[in-house]
């Protein structure tokens, strides 16, 4: 179910729809009978020869003001802002130019009475526009032909009457409720695509969601060892292509256990969360920061260097220390890409083994990897 402003919503966007097939058909409509019009005559020629001056002058009159109403459809900006009115002064037109002509026919009105309702069907079946447009066209239709009745020089015999009756009462019933059944069908059919593509939408939504979440650690925001692993594959290939430099530092918070022991878990998540926030403004764009696991945090830094990757450690670890709480420090190891790397695995592996031995001789420290840069204690911050 949608609210009423996406329902009013909804059906502004099926009337702008709707206007636009009616500039369309419309469009299509005017040509045909800017076409047929004329050719008429030739049917006045035979079959009421001595009216057939008349009629012409009544057809040529129509094909001029026709071919203006059509120039106007057909006019970019104009003719999508009024292509409703323009449509229904075009069908109009041949309707009350026919009807001046029904009164003067003395042999074959059958068959002008099938051009008069023509227009009307035509709305019904071959336009795309409102019902009310066709009702509309139904009222001039039966104007133009009582004033056409009204202002003839005698009026018309009995049977010429209800023949003209039944025509154009049969042609505004059948168009008018053929009409309001193809905009019904019209409107479910735009109802039925809508929710579609609301459902696609939202199913796209929730795609989206659903990988975010499956790279995504929830707790803290960061990328989580997944993705972290994807990105250090998919890194070590490109660097190894291209000869840039990447270097890995991870992160482990000194003393969290007791942080949890004294404050509880609930203390710890923030401190996580916290820690997280601060590395993440302090690392470049193209820096991954991931949650490995417990207190264990990974920087994946494509194209940094030895003293890159070591000036964002100092950095990272002077940030956390003023960021953090009372006794929350940052331990960080770092390594870059060497040559005798067989996978990620092995770049991980030597970041890892030097943080766990400076870690074990003294926490709040840093730890590098790579000649021909000094070791991380030649580097350590200012009270580390």
């Amino acid at each position: 179910m949608i609210d009423e402003h996406a329902a009013a919503a909804l059906r502004r966007a099926h009337h702008e729809e709707v206007r636009t097939n009616t500039r369309e058909t419309g469009l299509m409509a005017g040509a045909i009978l800017l076409v047929a019009l004329p050719l008429w005559s030739v049917f006045d020629q035979v079959h009421e020869p001595e009216h057939a001056g008349t009629f012409l002058i009544l057809r040529l009159a129509t094909e001029v003001l026709g071919l203006a109403v059509w120039g106007m459809l057909w006019a970019p900006r104009f003719g999508r802002r009024r292509a409703e009115p323009l449509v229904l002064l075009l069908l109009a037109l041949p309707v009350v130019a026919i009807a001046g002509m029904l009164v003067q026919v003395d042999r074959s009105l059958e068959p002008y009475l099938l051009g008069f309702s023509l227009p009307l069907y035509g709305s019904a079946f071959l336009l795309v526009w409102r019902w009310q447009l066709t009702a509309a066209l139904v009222a001039i239709a039966a104007g133009a032909l009582a004033v056409a009745l009204l202002s003839a020089p005698s009026p018309p015999a009995s049977r010429d009457l209800v023949t003209t009756t039944f025509y154009l009462g049969t042609a505004s019933v059948i168009s008018l409720f053929g009409q309001v059944y193809r905009q019904r069908l019209a409107w479910r059919e735009f109802s039925a695509r809508a929710a579609l593509q609301r459902e696609q939408e939202r199913s796209s939504r929730l795609l989206r969601e659903l990988e975010r979440l499956s790279q995504e650690d929830a707790l803290t925001g960061l990328a989580n060892r997944r993705r972290w692993d994807e990105l250090l594959d998919r890194q070590l290939r490109q660097a190894r292509r291209s000869g840039e430099a990447l270097a890995v530092l991870l992160c482990d918070l000194d003393h969290f256990k007791q942080v949890n022991d004294d404050g509880g878990h609930a203390q710890g998540d923030a401190v996580l969360r916290e820690v997280a926030s601060c590395l993440l403004q302090r690392v470049r764009s193209t820096d991954v920061v991931a949650r490995l696991g417990g207190d264990e945090v990974g920087v994946l830094c494509p194209g940094a260097g030895i003293e890159e990757a070591a000036a964002l450690a100092i950095e990272l670890h002077e940030a956390v220390r003023a960021c953090s709480g009372p006794g929350v420090t940052l331990s960080v190891g770092v390594a870059v890409l060497a040559e005798g790397d067989p996978s990620p695995e092995a770049l991980l592996a030597r970041a890892d083994e030097e943080l766990s031995t400076r870690a074990r001789r003294s926490a709040n420290s840093l730890a590098v990897l790579g000649a021909p840069f000094t070791r991380a204690s030649s580097a350590r911050p200012r009270g580390g």
